[in-house]
């Protein structure tokens, strides 16, 4: 006879909010010079339908937030702000995300599962894991703890996951592929260096991070208070809402296409540009193999022929099993990339 699971419930903090009337000075001028063009409106409506699913009681899922920009910005600050939000209990899951560590009793009691600056990999399994997992502990009402020597418990935990990194190629790098499978599931933003903010916390020069946080803490009742009251549900656009969520998940273009160009859809297309459309020789002419003229009717295990043929130590890092060829070119083409990129000119 298999035994049930045993299924438990995590209470969530008591969330404090502010009766006074007059609205936070430091976060909403903080937020809007972060997060410019709007980006900031869908955070607020992330974090007030947040809030409202911890004073309810309803473990309402809510997507993942990425926040991408340069060394020092304020995203980390921003991070450190949510967790106090959202109750000031925060944990890290990148480890047991990435599944390197199968016990997460730490968990447990963490309404803020916050990563921040991971260790990025190029390696496309590893990212499609990590996205497989991050979707899970997205939308999963549930989550299976597990501590060192002791069966799995099912535990129902409210929380929500942050990731921060830097622009470069090789920190975006650890965020997965953004298909169709987990586009709906997170946010992705922009974030831009923080200054006029942050100007009456300089002391000769050095900011003096003691004070923001201080002036931070000093808000946070009343920042709770504003996000309820500024940014109710009723108020979400109707093209923009979400009947899982709550609101629909942005992506900022400038992520978008850089995370594209890590995909094995955008290299297969490059490495079939390189075979398609060869460099010139000192002439201007080109090499006796251009297939610009028949390459589109090809069949994809022909094309995935031709590309070994032209390049095998680049195209088989892609191209791992029969078929993947037609396989990448099905995504290129749902995610509307297209095929021949390059200039002829």
């Amino acid at each position: 006879m298999n035994k049930k699971t045993p299924q438990l419930q995590v209470a969530t903090p008591q969330i404090k909010i502010s009766k006074a009337g007059s609205p936070p000075e430091f976060f909403p001028q903080f937020i809007q010079e972060l997060l410019p063009e709007g980006q900031w409106e869908f955070l607020c409506y992330w974090l007030s339908i947040s809030l409202r699913s911890m004073i309810v009681g309803d473990f309402r899922p809510g997507q993942f937030v990425c926040l991408a920009g340069e060394h020092q910005c304020g995203k980390s600050l921003l991070q450190y702000i949510i967790t106090e939000i959202l109750g000031g209990r925060a944990a890290n899951p990148f480890e047991y995300l990435m599944g390197e560590e199968k016990f997460n009793k730490d968990l447990v009691g963490a309404e803020h599962w916050l990563i921040e600056d991971p260790r990025g990999s190029i390696d496309m399994r590893t990212r499609r894991d990590f996205g497989a997992r991050l979707k899970e502990a997205t939308v999963n009402r549930d989550i299976r703890i597990r501590a060192m020597n002791k069966d799995g418990v099912l535990v129902k935990i409210f929380r929500r996951i942050t990731i921060s990194v830097n622009l470069e190629l090789e920190y975006l790098s650890v965020l997965p592929p953004f298909d169709h499978s987990i586009a709906d599931k997170g946010f992705l933003f922009l974030c831009q260096t923080v200054k006029k903010s942050f100007a009456p916390f300089r002391e000769g020069g050095d900011l003096s991070r003691e004070k923001i946080w201080s002036k931070v803490m000093s808000e946070i009742l009343q920042i709770r208070a504003w996000l309820l009251k500024s940014f109710p549900a009723k108020s979400i656009p109707g093209n923009l809402r979400d009947d899982r969520f709550g609101i629909c998940a942005w992506h900022h273009p400038q992520l978008i296409a850089e995370l594209t160009s890590l995909s094995h859809e955008a290299r297969l297309l490059e490495l079939i540009d390189e075979m398609a459309f060869p460099k010139r020789d000192k002439d201007g002419n080109l090499a006796d193999y251009d297939l610009t003229d028949c390459l589109k009717d090809l069949p994809a295990s022909e094309i995935q022929n031709q590309l070994l043929n032209h390049n095998r130590f680049e195209v088989e890092k892609i191209v791992k099993y029969s078929g993947a060829c037609g396989s990448h070119l099905s995504w290129a083409a749902i995610k509307n990339l297209s095929l021949f990129a390059c200039n002829l000119h």
